[in-house]
């Protein structure tokens, strides 16, 4: 089987997933500046924002997967030259782009006060895609702490085509899973049987951001896909359809606590959803105009919002707009998804499309063609 066109489903699911995290923001950000009664509203809903980052996480990891067993199934091999490259023109351009213009509000303006300072160590995590690592250490990233998952993406990019050029990919999926499992309820027990607790603590905060093995989760379901598993053919049964989405909503939006397997558990179930979505007969809701608009810019959409919300909340406090900050805030955040959409629109077609027709490119064409010979 072969990716000859874009799957469905996935924008659904990645607008799903990019609005909800959104929202969490809105209100988190919004308490942060001073609209206190919004912090307890991000309490009830904010682990939901963690949970969609999760899901975007099992969908990167199984269309990696997916595109580099195609890779290697008809060229008998992975190139990496090309892999890091189209990695590189989707991810770097708008992160870098972010960066610096947040860095130049940060250093020359106020709006950003209430969020601290960039230091130096911020600048090298960031600057080196270790936001995940040094968010345990307690390094301030102003407005963009939300790049600790570009962080875990960029790591799981270096070390996955990697394996997957010399290792069968069940075999790497599962030695990931056992291997993050492992070592992330080993370092929480440590954290409070050991001497050294506040080491163990953030290494356990690590591995607990760095879901690498929700990531080996959705190369399951490519290995799936792409061998046409029999099993597969049960997520088309109405029953299993209808089991998918409570437990979807169930794992995303209540409040669950399951140790020591949480993230696996959310793992799988998001992993079910793909494969449901994927299916021909999946829900309307996932392939419509607005569905598909809002995943196609979702990057954008997730780059974009944080540190465009306090930009947004300024504007208004200085305009005494008070009706956007009443009624729990929902003018709010209808305003902040409102322009959000509006700017990763125009920065999809813009900007950043012009950096993802360079991944058609071959530059190092002599190379490539030595390393499938």
């Amino acid at each position: 089987m072969s990716l000859t066109k874009k799957l469905p489903g996935l924008d659904g699911l990645r607008a799903i997933a990019a609005v909800v995290v959104l929202i969490g923001h809105v209100y988190l950000i919004a308490g942060t500046m001073g609209q206190k009664e919004f912090t307890s509203i991000f309490a009830s809903i904010g682990h939901s924002g963690k949970n969609m980052v999760t899901l975007f996480f099992v969908i990167s990891g199984f269309i990696i997967s997916y595109l580099l067993l195609n890779e290697k199934a008809s060229t008998n091999t992975i190139s990496l030259i090309q892999f890091y490259k189209k990695r590189a023109l989707r991810i770097w351009p708008l992160y870098f782009l972010i960066f610096f213009v947040a860095y130049l509000i940060s250093v020359n303006t106020s709006l950003y006060q209430n969020f601290g300072s960039f230091t130096s160590a911020s600048v090298i995590a960031i600057t080196f895609f270790g936001v995940n690592i040094a968010n345990v250490l307690s390094v301030p990233f102003v407005v963009l702490s939300h790049y600790w998952s570009l962080s875990v993406e960029e790591q799981f990019y270096l070390f996955w085509p990697v394996l997957l050029k010399k290792i069968n990919l069940l075999k790497v999926c599962c030695t990931v899973i056992i291997i993050q499992f492992v070592l992330r309820n080993g370092a929480a027990y440590l954290s409070h049987h050991s001497n050294n607790e506040t080491a163990w603590t953030a290494i356990n905060g690590i591995f607990n951001q760095s879901l690498f093995s929700c990531m080996a989760i959705g190369g399951l379901l490519a290995i799936a896909l792409y061998e046409n598993w029999k099993t597969l053919r049960y997520v088309r049964m109405l029953w299993v359809k209808i089991l998918t989405w409570v437990l979807f909503f169930f794992v995303s939006f209540c409040p669950l606590s399951i140790p020591y397997i949480q993230s696996e558990i959310a793992g799988f179930v998001y992993a079910l959803t793909i494969a449901n979505a994927i299916a021909v007969e999946n829900p309307r809701f996932l392939d419509s105009k607005i569905s598909v608009f809002v995943g196609k810019i979702s990057y954008g959409v997730y780059m974009y919002h944080v540190p465009l919300i306090p930009l947004l909340i300024v504007a208004l406090q200085a305009m005494g707009a008070g009706f956007f900050f009443m009624y729990y805030g929902l003018p709010l955040v209808a305003l902040a998804i409102l322009i959000t959409l509006l700017i990763s629109y125009l920065s999809y077609n813009y900007f950043e499309v012009p950096f993802l027709k360079l991944k058609t490119y071959t530059f190092f064409q002599k190379k490539i063609s030595s390393e499938v010979n």
